[in-house]
């Protein structure tokens, strides 16, 4: 599966996995045009939502009027107040499921959200890791070829940072920091990398990479 991180952050996050000749799409924080003409007017086979905050889910009810596939759970069905349609998918944590040939696993995610998942995609010889908006990760049973992991912030750099010290106790609960994810990706020293979700205050995306590599030696690791 070919990953194409689209946008990652504050701002919005959409990420496209080719599968074959068909699109699925890792959350849709940005509206349908926009996503639309980065995926040159291909229409996505299915969406997978984490949760519903803007930034992940902005442009749910337009891709469902679409005719597009969405699968979440329901607490974020309940959150967006989504109508039932034939083509809104309710999910389970720890439930998988297919779209095509490209096997689901929802995982549990920390967020301050109704009901956040993150998720695991396996399927032609990939085993891939989606992993965002969360304060922990659970423990992942074998092997991954690819991994899209959260690298928020810098602990340090948050702590010595003028923001608030409820704003800063709800980054540390409800994000993964760059220390975080090193200490998951020493782990999974083959993979392919895409640090994503960089905060622009308390991250810097060129010294992360760097040190991601030089912690796992690991030079195959973007930044998204």
């Amino acid at each position: 599966m070919k990953i194409n991180v689209l946008t990652s952050g504050s701002k919005g996050n959409v990420t496209a996995l080719e599968v074959g000749d068909e699109l699925i799409l890792l959350d849709c924080g940005k509206p349908t045009k926009w996503t639309l003409a980065r995926l040159n007017w291909r229409l996505p086979r299915a969406i997978l939502v984490t949760h519903e905050h803007s930034d992940h889910a902005t442009a749910v009810g337009d891709w469902l009027k679409r005719g597009v596939d969405v699968y979440t759970t329901a607490g974020t069905i309940a959150a967006l107040e989504l109508k039932r349609r034939h083509n809104l998918h309710k999910i389970t944590c720890g439930v998988p499921f297919e779209i095509g040939g490209v096997r689901v696993e929802p995982i549990p995610a920390i967020h301050d959200a109704a009901e956040p998942v993150n998720f695991i995609l396996s399927g032609d010889g990939d085993r891939i890791l989606y992993a965002t908006d969360t304060g922990a990760l659970p423990t992942i049973a074998g092997e991954l070829t690819k991994i899209l992991i959260e690298a928020n912030f810098s602990e340090p750099v948050l702590l010595a940072s003028g923001v608030d010290e409820y704003q800063k106790l709800r980054i540390l609960q409800n994000h993964l920091s760059i220390e975080q994810a090193i200490t998951f990706l020493q782990g999974c020293p083959t993979a392919e990398v895409h640090l994503i979700h960089i905060s622009a205050r308390h991250g810097n995306s060129n010294e992360f990479r760097a040190r991601a590599i030089e912690a796992t030696g690991n030079d195959n690791i973007t930044i998204n």
